[in-house]
């Protein structure tokens, strides 16, 4: 499960969305938490590990993303779970906390030197524009 990703979470809640909705279809009333759970401390039971991760709680190691609403897919916003579940975004989370360490707030970078970064990036560019045929 690649909930660390951009990508992973977006596929884990479009999956949790997919059970909701199978599930309704069958009769089973299934609620934004529950499906909430099955992406946070159901994955980490299942892996043994539910007494360090999975929620949020004291002693246990804390990994959560702070997600803002406010894009044009949050709209309208119903209730918090139905969103997480059916509409959240990458771009939506403001703030990513990694072990207790804050790691991004407000959108900004704390450990990264994304200016290095982009020079790098930018000297790989012109290594590969001038590899390319003209």
């Amino acid at each position: 499960m690649h909930s660390d990703s951009p990508d992973g979470i977006q596929r884990l809640n479009q999956e949790a969305a997919k059970a909701m909705a199978a599930g309704r279809r069958a009769g089973i009333d299934v609620t934004y938490e529950k499906a909430i759970r099955w992406i946070t401390i159901n994955p980490a039971r299942a892996l043994g590990i539910d007494s360090q991760t999975g929620s949020l709680e004291p002693g246990k190691r804390a990994d959560l993303i702070i997600v803002v609403p406010s894009g044009p897919n949050a709209l309208p916003l119903y209730h918090p779970y139905s969103y997480l579940v059916y509409s959240a975004r990458a771009d939506a989370v403001e703030t990513v906390v990694v072990d207790g360490k804050i790691l991004m707030e407000r959108r900004r970078m704390l450990t990264l030197d994304t200016e290095a970064i982009r020079r790098h990036a930018e000297r790989y560019r012109k290594k590969i524009a001038a590899a390319l045929p003209d």
